[in-house]
């Protein structure tokens, strides 16, 4: 149930981010704020185990730290990585294995 929540509250987060800076131009620091925290959020849904299991916090610390780290990047670099994302996720990207 917390999992469902947490993901809920992510989702809403990014609405409420996407809104303000729609909406209200001048309001980029609310708008920055609430996805911020909902990237947190985000994070802490993919580390919350889907039964009854443990919450793996170095998945959520490891996330944390790459958002923060992103964050804290001059502009020309944030649009380096976001552009080299779909070079490193088709290398990265499972493949299945032909049998022969």
């Amino acid at each position: 149930m917390r999992r469902i929540i947490v993901g809920i509250v992510a989702i809403l987060l990014f609405i409420a981010a996407i809104l303000l800076a729609w909406l209200d131009p001048e309001a980029h620091e609310q708008a920055a704020i609430c996805a911020r925290v909902g990237l947190v959020m985000a994070a802490l849904w993919l580390a919350l185990p889907s039964g009854d299991g443990k919450v793996n916090w170095w998945l959520v610390g490891g996330v944390a730290a790459v958002v923060l780290g992103f964050a804290r990047l001059p502009r020309p670099f944030k649009l380096l990585a976001i552009g080299s994302l779909p070079l490193l996720l088709a290398l990265l990207w499972p493949r299945k294995r032909r049998k022969e």
